[in-house]
């Protein structure tokens, strides 16, 4: 075999690799491309480019304290003294997919699989106060803030491209895991020691 014909061989190789269809890069390597495979668009997928998903299963779920703002009171004395904690900070918390992909009615989900008290938004007051007793020669510090669930769930993820059509990535047909923080309505201050 000449010359010539292997390196056109190895051309037609390349060539034909290169209209494999991909998109970003994993994790693992900005040099790789993650394969996709086209499917049929299912009725929740909008008709604008973007990656679409629709929340399936949870896979865990731990309630955790967010803090928005601190507040300490320092007592010198040799008696124990009564503090005062007032917020007066403000802080949103949101139900935010790391990954970026739109989720269709991913609140109401969490509402129903994870906790009654899960919104797609609170905002913590400004002016809410509290007392606590700070014993002689400590301190006590306060914190004001939102309990929030730690959510990661499988979401079933669909790629809208400007080609036209529908996609998924081929290593999962679709189907991965995903990360948000989910706040509920209730929050307030909890005292620790200092």
């Amino acid at each position: 075999m000449s010359i010539r014909r292997i390196v056109f061989v190895v051309g037609i190789a390349v060539a034909t690799a290169g209209t494999m269809t991909a998109i970003g890069p994993t994790a693992a390597s900005a040099d790789q491309a993650i394969p996709v495979v086209q499917i049929a668009c299912p009725g929740w997928v909008p008709g604008a480019v973007g990656v679409w998903g629709q929340p399936e299963s949870i896979v865990s779920a731990s309630s955790t304290f967010q803090v928005a703002d601190s507040r300490v009171v320092v007592n010198d004395l040799d008696t124990p003294v009564t503090g005062t904690f007032t917020s007066q900070v403000s802080r949103t918390f949101t139900i935010a997919v790391t990954s970026g992909v739109s989720f269709n009615n991913l609140g109401g989900f969490l509402n129903i699989n994870v906790s009654s008290t899960i919104t797609s938004s609170t905002t913590t007051q400004i002016g809410v106060s509290t007392t606590a007793t700070v014993p002689a020669h400590s301190a006590v510090i306060g914190d004001y803030g939102v309990e929030v669930y730690d959510v990661t769930f499988i979401g079933y993820e669909v790629i809208r491209r400007s080609i036209g059509g529908c996609w998924v990535n081929a290593n999962t047909m679709g189907h991965n895991e995903e990360y948000t923080p989910a706040p509920t309505y209730i929050q307030g201050w909890r005292l620790r020691e200092g």
